[in-house]
This record gives C-alpha cells, structure tokens and sequence, in this order.
C-alpha cells in the first residue's frame, strides 16, 4: 500500500507542476503580440491527460 500512496503523490505533483507551468506559460502568451497570440494560448491549453497521452504514446515509439 506505501508504493501506491508514493506513486499517486508523485502522480499528482507531476500534474500541478504541469498545471503551473501552463499558467506560466499562458502569461507569456499574454505578452506577445496579438497575431501570435491565439496559437500561443492554443498550445498552452494541452491538458495534462492529453500531454501525458502525447509523450507516453512519443516515448513508446522511440523504444519500439
């Protein structure tokens, strides 16, 4: 049961570090010209689960 309590705190901070680091990253969004904006703000949205699908689904491939 200590590995699942450690393996589900560590997934959760791995989840807010992501989040924090998005509404960093929407911030600089907001500092950049208009134009390039909305593709910025685009990008910065990913959510977590979507993120983690990409890498996992990334770094798989590269092993295979």
């Amino acid at each position: 049961m200590g590995m699942f309590l450690l393996f589900a705190l560590t997934a959760c901070t791995t989840e807010q570090m992501y989040s924090s680091l998005q509404d960093s990253a929407r911030d600089d969004c907001n500092k950049i010209s208009e134009t390039d904006r909305a593709a910025c703000l685009k990008r910065a949205s990913v959510g977590y689960d979507n993120y983690k699908a990409q890498r996992d689904k990334t770094t798989g491939a590269a092993q295979n």
